[in-house]
């Protein structure tokens, strides 16, 4: 009993862990980081879902920001979390990377995009109020729309001739 109440002792005395899962600009990088230069003494870990995320985090230089590169075990990846931070930008479908933390007992605070709260299902640590974003179509996507339109352009023509 005295060796598992000095176990909890040393963890409290080691500054909490927040975490994200998939690090990106999508997922709420922008706010990840912002918190990690305003909250020095907290450590800060996440799994760089992208090289711009890794990009963002060096040129942070923030030294209580830790990036991991993806990878499978993702229970791992939670072990080390004290708190999950699901802060996106987008209209998100049903997180289940919400109820993978609360199922191991890791408080979560998620955005109020899409159905995060949902997932939560009332148990979240917070709900953070975010901005949500329109991400411009890529390139592809824009000459993908383009060459539908065409396409739909010369079907019209055709018929009407």
């Amino acid at each position: 009993m005295q060796g598992q109440q000095q176990q909890q002792q040393q963890q409290w005395q080691q500054p909490p862990v927040i975490g994200m899962l998939k690090l990106s600009r999508e997922k709420g990088s922008d706010l990840f980081f912002a918190l990690a230069a305003q909250l020095p003494r907290l450590q800060f870990l996440a799994v760089a879902a992208d090289d711009p995320a890794q990009q963002a985090a060096a040129a942070a230089g923030l030294s209580n920001v830790q990036l991991l590169q993806p990878q499978a075990d993702v229970e791992g990846v939670l072990a080390r979390m004290d708190v999950l931070l699901v802060p996106s930008v987008l209209q998100e479908a049903f997180g289940l990377v919400v109820l993978d933390a609360m199922l191991r007992g890791i408080p979560v605070l998620v955005a109020d995009a899409g159905a995060l709260p949902e997932a939560a299902a009332g148990a979240a640590a917070a709900v953070l109020p975010v901005d949500l974003v329109q991400f411009p179509a890529t390139a592809s996507q824009a000459e993908l729309d383009s060459s539908e339109e065409t396409d739909l352009q010369q079907q019209q023509h055709l018929h009407s001739g």
